[in-house]
Parts: C-alpha cells; sequence; structure tokens
C-alpha cells in the first residue's frame, strides 16, 4: 500500500511491491545492460552520467514503457493525496538507470530545475546504500537559529528493498550511503507536472 510519510514541511511516497521476483531481476538485468553504473570514488562520473531519457530512446521496450506508467501513476498519487490538486494536469518525464558495485556511494545532490518531482524504483540491493533526504529549504535554518531543529523533522532516512518506489520534490537533497555487495539496481525518473497552454520539453504520459 502506498505510504505518505512527513519529510517536514514536505511529504514522501512510498509503496512496495514484492511479487514480481521475475520482473525485478529482468529489470536489473537491463539496468546493467543500459551502461548507467556509477563509478565509485568519483563524484564527477556520477554527474556525468549518459543524459538521454530512456522513455524515449527505448520506447519500444515494454518494461521501459511499464516502469513509465508506474512513475507517472505514482506522480498522480502524489499530487492528489499530499497536494489535494483537483486540476487536470499532464506528467512530462524523463528517465534513467542506476547500478551500483560494491563500494560505491552516490554524493549529495538535488534535482533543481529539472524535476518537480523524482522517483526512485529498487530492483536489486545487497547491504548499506540508504538513501537520505534531506529538506533544505530556509525555514529549517530558521529553525535552527532560533534552537528549534528537529533533525527528524526534515530528515529520513530509507533502507532500500526490492520493490520499494520512493516519490520525492525535486528540489530535496538526497543521498546513499555506500553499498556493499554484488550490485544494487534502481530506476530513476524525474518528472514535471504541466498545465494547459504550457510547452511540452519532454515525453508525454500518453506516448507510455
Amino acid at each position: 500500500m502506498p505510504f505518505m510519510m512527513p519529510l517536514w514541511p514536505t511529504y514522501l511516497w512510498t509503496a512496495k511491491r514484492g511479487d514480481a521476483g521475475e520482473l525485478h531481476e529482468r529489470l536489473t538485468r537491463k539496468a546493467i545492460e543500459f551502461n548507467a553504473q556509477v563509478l565509485p570514488g568519483d563524484p564527477k562520473a556520477f554527474f556525468d552520467r549518459r543524459k538521454e531519457n530512456l522513455f524515449e530512446t527505448h520506447r519500444d521496450d515494454d518494461d521501459v514503457r511499464l516502469m513509465g506508467r508506474m512513475f507517472v501513476r505514482a506522480c498522480r498519487d502524489y499530487v492528489s493525496v499530499g497536494y489535494e490538486e483537483k486540476r487536470p494536469f499532464r506528467v512530462d518525464i524523463t528517465g534513467w538507470v542506476s547500478v551500483q558495485r560494491d563500494g560505491d556511494s552516490t554524493p549529495w545532490h538535488a534535482h533543481v530545475g529539472t524535476a518537480h518531482l523524482t522517483a526512485i524504483y529498487y530492483t536489486a540491493v545487497g547491504s548499506g546504500g540508504e538513501l537520505w533526504l534531506e529538506d533544505p529549504r530556509p525555514i529549517n535554518r530558521d529553525w535552527d537559529l532560533h534552537g528549534d531543529r528537529h533533525p527528524e523533522r526534515h530528515y529520513k532516512m530509507i533502507k532500500p528493498e526490492v520493490g520499494l518506489l520512493v516519490v520525492f520534490p525535486g528540489f530535496v537533497r538526497h543521498s546513499t550511503h555506500k553499498f556493499s555487495g554484488s550490485v544494487r539496481a534502481c530506476w530513476v525518473a524525474d518528472m514535471t507536472i504541466n498545465y494547459e497552454g504550457i510547452e511540452e520539453r519532454r515525453i508525454r504520459e500518453g506516448d507510455l
């Protein structure tokens, strides 16, 4: 079941799919095939990873289209539940995969300017590799200055699990601890929410 949790003053959206072992194995193989490995100890390699949009370059792949539809559906659920948005909107999506090997980690970063929402779906996990998220907005700094800061309110740690989907705003800073194991694979999507009259810049959900 989907679950909304507070990352004060915003929300995370999580859901777990646990009955698709064969699908997850296939998605992991494809993630490795798409060659999106993050090189250990080299932050520049992470930020210079392939820039193409999987949902465009592999749009004829059934699994890629499946993942695109899942991400878009999660985006719509997040917006409707978290913000009670009633106006019709279109979701534009950009996606890639992340494959990490033993000892790899991901530096702190955010998807500011590229996404309203970011989603991560895990298909293979090992030990470690915890996902950390931080709400960086100034209101948190103000609370810190006044001595009223509650770190548990705007920091969250999520333990990766196979079949776990996490959705959060693109401005939320995030990183992963060092991973231990043979392979950690996840599919990632940046999604923008557009209303009528806004020029389309990315693949449309209707194309998935």
